[in-house]
């Protein structure tokens, strides 16, 4: 598994042993194995820049591009994320990197997976599934709808509905399997948005 874990540091003669590093204070000094499902939230995004490497190489805007053009990996960051963890994975030997001349500008850092990298990522890809834990504003909102006045509720959820057909509209073709899991969960989305303004509007016939 990733192991970032730092060296021992230089003790003196009665200092005893070395303690063991500190993961919550220093969330950067993790390891998969120490972390297990716990933390998987923490290590996810080494795991999927080497993913997205495995397709071939890539600077960090690169990744950083497809992320945001692929809603379906059902993970995104920002360059600030993405270069930290480039880092370590390079410090690690699962990605080399490699400077490129270009045109514009300095010399474009190109990063690509090593075979250490593809056996990690394997090894990742190995590990039991689980449900997704979904962190999400908008998702925490909608638990509430309840509270809003049903003229509110029905605001809401029309454009909520709006926000889900454009998104279907403009999913990719259904080349993998992670993009025809969005696009059923949007479909299913907009099932469900139907479904609840169906329900207020017999809840209003009723009133």
């Amino acid at each position: 598994p990733l192991n970032f874990l730092p060296g021992p540091r230089p003790r003196g003669p009665g200092d005893g042993p070395d303690p063991p590093p500190d993961f919550h204070r220093h969330p950067g000094l993790f390891s998969t194995a120490v972390y297990g499902e716990l933390y998987t939230f923490r290590v996810s995004l080494p795991h999927v820049l080497l993913g997205l490497l495995s397709r071939g190489p890539a600077s960090g805007w690169d990744l950083h591009a497809r992320m945001s053009r692929d809603p379906s990996l059902g993970w995104d960051a920002d360059l600030a994320q993405i270069y930290p963890a480039l880092r370590l994975l390079l410090r690690g030997g699962f990605i080399a990197m490699k400077r490129r001349r270009s045109v514009k500008g300095p010399a474009r850092r190109e990063y690509r997976v090593t075979s250490a990298g593809l056996r990690e990522f394997r090894e990742w890809l190995a590990e039991p599934p689980g449900l997704p834990r979904t962190k999400d504003t908008a998702l925490a909102r909608l638990a509430f709808l309840e509270k809003l006045r049903p003229v509110d509720r029905r605001a809401r959820l029309v454009a909520y509905r709006g926000l889900v057909a454009e998104a279907l509209r403009a999913a990719a073709p259904v080349s993998t399997a992670a993009k025809r899991r969005r696009r059923a969960l949007l479909e299913t989305e907009l099932a469900w948005v139907d479904a609840e303004a169906m329900l207020l509007a017999v809840q209003a016939g009723d009133g």
